[in-house]
């Protein structure tokens, strides 16, 4: 019984982790702007110094929680295609990790302080 009870625990906690604000990625000075809709989370890119980044590009689609993960889509500027994506923050940093084919890539992206 106690096991449910630390498994509810850790779910809830893990839903109430702070994703929505401003995340800045490794890459190009690139600011992620990471925002809620009806439960489902988005992210769009509000500046960059890397020219395939456009302003507005919405970069990560459709973040739901399911079976204890957020999985949606990230698009992929290098190669123009939306993939398959896992997303958690870990001790302050996002994680996310991209799925093509048989490969994945985890990138990291730091949050800034508003």
């Amino acid at each position: 019984m106690k096991i449910i009870y630390l498994g509810l625990l850790l779910s809830l906690i893990i839903q109430t982790e702070d994703y929505e604000g401003l995340w800045k990625t490794n890459k190009d000075h690139t600011i992620i702007e990471i925002y809620k809709e009806n439960n489902i989370y988005y992210g769009k890119i509000v500046s960059s110094n890397n020219s395939k980044a456009k302003k507005g590009t919405l970069i990560l689609r459709d973040f739901k929680y399911l079976n204890g993960k957020y999985i949606g889509k990230l698009y992929a500027i290098k190669i123009d295609k939306l993939v398959d994506a896992e997303m958690k923050i870990n001790n302050g940093i996002l994680e996310i990790t991209a799925q093509l084919g048989f490969m994945n890539k985890t990138i990291e992206w730091k949050k800034i302080s508003k």
